[in-house]
């Protein structure tokens, strides 16, 4: 994504959505409490993107995972 800076320039960021799925990708080398954090306040969100959030897992070929945590929470 791009966004505009507080100085005014514009800056490329990840989204929510590649954020998740970078974090269960990674989730062994992520502290236990943040990965839990992180997963539960994403799905507990009005704001999530559900179509998003499973073509990033296709891309990255987590699409069980990431449907498994989907179930769960």
């Amino acid at each position: 994504m791009e966004l505009i800076s507080p100085q005014g320039g514009k800056i490329m960021v990840y989204d929510k959505e590649r954020c998740i799925c970078d974090m269960i990708r990674n989730r062994k080398k992520t502290d236990p409490q943040i990965f839990t954090q992180a997963v539960k306040s994403y799905f507990a969100s009005k704001e999530r993107d559900n179509i998003r959030l499973m073509e990033y897992a296709k891309k990255f070929h987590i699409e069980e995972k990431v449907q498994e945590y989907m179930e769960i929470l």
